[in-house]
């Protein structure tokens, strides 16, 4: 595990938090990241500033431009 914390302060990996949910209940119960979701996460410095801003991601399908 990468993050010793994760249970306490939760995970910033999906594989880590499925990895966990499964050694801890037998089963991840976390999807995977699919078409259409959106991720948004931000990181916060000592002083509870934003460190680089918000990063928002939405899965879409590729196009190619052919």
């Amino acid at each position: 595990m990468s993050n010793q914390a994760a249970r306490t302060v939760g995970s910033a990996c999906l594989a880590e938090k499925r990895a966990l949910e499964k050694i801890e209940t037998g089963d991840s119960t976390t999807p995977f990241l699919k078409l259409g979701d959106r991720l948004r996460f931000e990181a916060f410095g000592a002083d509870g500033q934003s460190i680089f801003g918000a990063v928002d991601h939405r899965f879409v399908p590729f196009k190619s431009e052919q």
